[in-house]
This record gives structure tokens, C-alpha cells and sequence, in this order.
């Protein structure tokens, strides 16, 4: 099918809402970081009353669809889902109802094919944003509305997958969690009588990892950073690079499997990254990450979860130290942590059962790759107009 191409000004030019609201009415006050990337999922919200609502926001309601001029590459695009006032780095686009259904626009501004388009087409180096401009004369591919509509339904149908499968693994990862507790009791009350010691007594060896510049793709090692520790203690090996490393190099900054990466330094929440490395081919490690080798009194298994744990996150937030807005834990801090130490043949006992439901996990992300590809597949065929709808 042949689609007719408009320009974003025709079919969704900027438009606060017309709502009616008294001034002590509390509202949704949406700022960016509200905003997850990508999914476009609400990760928290802040309320304000109309008569406070900073001077420089929109008004908006559920007919805008807000597009985030700043840092196109993020992909920051939502429908809200109430009224509400928003900065003014999401542009309130007012789709036509006649002519464009708005959740088409959403999921037109989220495409692979717009998000490349649109993070070449920006203004300024450090805090880049889209040139309006360009913006509103963008082209998008226009079929039938009843088609539209089908299309988004589609779309709708594979979203809902990955997000149901992303829920299964986040239930991997808190099955993990139970399992420690279950097993170890609560860190802080010690309800089992651990004896208790110091990360020191259960590893033989930290080492801090190379200072040496990254490449996109040059390299005979992939090179892990802080982003690449989930915030529970899991891998997301997306967004890669590499690094080039001599013989001596590589003894002293590559990660085996087994070992412990602890991220040091970061926002207060995020210092503090823990995972184990589970793959069998080594890979390098940046700077600011800290490599923990274990010794035959501990299991980095049980010592990862640990730090993972509520507990432990709690103390690390509480003992990172700032420094010039960042906070940060050397190597000595943290084999100075204090830990409970259960008899080791537990701790492998954890382990073991941690391996089975890591492999579990492993399929289900597998899964959701796959999912992913097939969504992004859709989407591609969806605005050629080559998708049997």
C-alpha cells in the first residue's frame, strides 16, 4: 500500500490543553525523569496544585501526545494519562481525531527509523535538542484511520508480550532475593546466628579496572561499565564496546567467570552495582568497577545477593561518600563491609540453585530479544505500508 506523507505541523501541531481547573486542583507535574526511555513507562509521579505549576510548563490532558526535544536519542514519548501541566521539553502534539489516531503518532515517534532520524537532526553538544524546525516538517507516512487503528492494535498485541515477559524475568530476579532471605534470614537481625565478618575474610583480591579509552567496535576484548550492572544485580550486555589489550594488560583488567564487579562510584543509589560474571569468555572491565576474587570461604554468589539485598543497599547509600555530586567506595571500604558469613557449603547450596533459575532467566531474555525483533520488525513494515492489516 502506497501512504500519503503530511508533515507533523498538518496533522499534530503543538496544542495545550483547553480543560477547565480551579487553582488549589492538584495535577500531574510531568518532568523527564519521570519518563523511562524507550518503553515510555512512568517510573514515578510528582503532583503539584495548578496555582504552583511552574510558569514555564504546558497544560495538558489525554488528547496530547508529549515528544522530548531534548536528547532525541533517549526516546522519551508518552500518552498521559490525565491532566496535568509539563515541561516544556515535551512538545504537546494535538493530533487531528478526524485525520491521525494518537496512539499511531506514539508509536510512529518511537521507531527505529524516527529515533535515527531525529538524534541527526539536533542542535548543541551537550545538551542536544531536536531543531523544531525540521521537526515540524517531518513527513510521516498517513494511511486510513481505520487502518491506523488496526495497525496500533497490532502493535499493541506484541507490547503486551514484551511486557509480560519482562515481568517474568523481574520475578526471576525477586525469586533470587526470597531465596537469599529464605535461606539466610534477614541481614540486619541475624535471626540464624551467621558468624559475622568483613568482605575481607571471604575474598583474597581486589582490583580496580582500566583507565584506557573504549572503541565502538575496535578491539579484542568487550569492555563492561557500570551501565552494563543491572540496579538488582543482573547483566545487560547491550551497547558494548571494546578495547584493545597486550598480554600484561589482560592479567591485570579482564574478568573471569566467577568474579565479583562492584561498581564504586556513581549516584548515591546507583554505587554499589554488584553482580557475579557468569560467561566463560573473559571480558575487560572499566575503572570505576571494582573486581572481587573470592576465596574458598565464601561464594560470590551468596556475597553478590547480599550486597543486592535491601539491606545492603540500604548501608551502601548510607556509607558512600559525596564528592562533588557523586558518591563513591574504594576497594578498602568495601572489603571493610561487615557481612554475615554462613558455613560455606550453604552459600554454594544458594548458588546453585541461583545457577538454575539464572538459566531460566537466560531463556526468558532470550525470549524477549526475540520478541523485541519481531516488534521492531512490525513497526518497519507497519510504516512502509507493508503490513497485511
Amino acid at each position: 500500500m502506497k501512504l500519503d506523507m503530511v508533515e507533523l505541523i498538518e496533522i499534530a501541531p503543538a496544542r495545550t490543553s483547553k480543560k477547565q481547573y480551579v487553582l488549589d486542583m492538584p495535577v500531574w507535574s510531568i518532568t523527564l525523569d519521570q519518563i523511562e526511555s524507550i518503553t515510555g513507562h512512568i517510573k514515578h509521579k510528582e503532583y503539584t496544585t495548578v496555582a504552583s505549576a511552574p510558569q514555564s510548563s504546558n497544560l495538558i490532558d489525554e488528547d496530547n501526545v508529549l515528544y522530548s526535544k531534548l536528547r532525541p536519542y533517549l526516546n522519551k514519548v508518552i500518552i498521559p494519562d490525565s491532566f496535568g501541566f509539563a515541561t516544556t521539553e515535551l512538545v504537546p502534539l494535538y493530533p487531528d481525531k478526524t485525520r491521525l489516531c494518537n496512539k499511531y503518532l506514539l508509536y510512529y515517534l518511537r521507531s527505529d527509523k524516527f529515533v535515527n532520524w531525529a538524534s541527526k537532526t539536533v542542535a548543541g553538544a551537550k545538551m542536544p535538542r531536536l531543531n523544531m524546525k525540521e521537526f515540524w516538517r517531518h513527513k510521516i507516512p498517513l494511511p486510513p484511520l481505520e487502518t491506523q487503528k488496526r495497525i496500533v492494535e497490532i502493535l499493541d498485541r506484541a507490547q503486551d508480550l514484551i511486557d509480560k515477559r519482562k515481568e517474568q524475568i523481574e520475578l526471576m530476579d525477586q525469586l533470587i532475593q526470597s531465596l537469599f532471605y529464605d535461606m539466610f534470614g534477614d541481614p540486619v537481625k541475624n535471626p540464624k546466628g551467621w558468624e559475622v565478618g568483613k568482605i575481607a575474610d571471604l575474598a583474597f583480591k581486589t582490583q580496580y579496572g582500566t583507565s584506557k579509552k573504549a572503541h565502538e567496535t575496535i578491539g579484542n576484548y568487550p569492555i563492561l561499565r557500570m551501565n552494563n550492572i543491572t540496579y538488582v544485580g543482573g547483566w545487560d550486555f547491550a551497547n558494548l564496546k571494546y578495547i584493545e589489550f597486550d598480554e600484561t594488560e589482560q592479567k591485570k583488567y579482564l574478568v573471569y567467570k566467577n568474579d565479583i564487579l562492584f561498581n564504586r562510584t556513581n549516584s548515591k543509589e546507583l554505587v554499589g552495582k554488584t553482580a557475579v560474571y557468569r560467561k566463560n569468555k573473559p571480558m575487560a572491565f572499566a575503572g570505576y568497577l571494582v573486581k572481587l576474587i573470592v576465596n574458598n570461604k565464601g561464594n560470590p554468589e551468596y556475597i553478590s545477593s547480599y550486597l543486592n539485598s535491601k539491606h545492603g543497599k540500604s548501608f551502601l547509600i548510607n556509607k558512600a561518600k559525596s564528592i562533588v555530586g557523586m558518591a563513591n567506595i574504594n576497594a578498602e571500604e568495601l572489603k571493610s563491609i561487615t557481612i554475615n558469613i554462613p558455613p560455606v557449603n550453604l552459600q554454594n547450596t544458594f548458588a546453585d540453585r541461583v545457577k538454575k533459575i539464572e538459566a531460566q532467566k537466560e531463556a526468558m531474555t532470550t525470549s524477549l530479544k526475540e520478541l523485541e525483533n519481531n516488534f521492531n520488525s512490525l513497526m518497519q513494515r507497519a510504516f512502509k505500508g507493508e503490513l497485511d492489516v
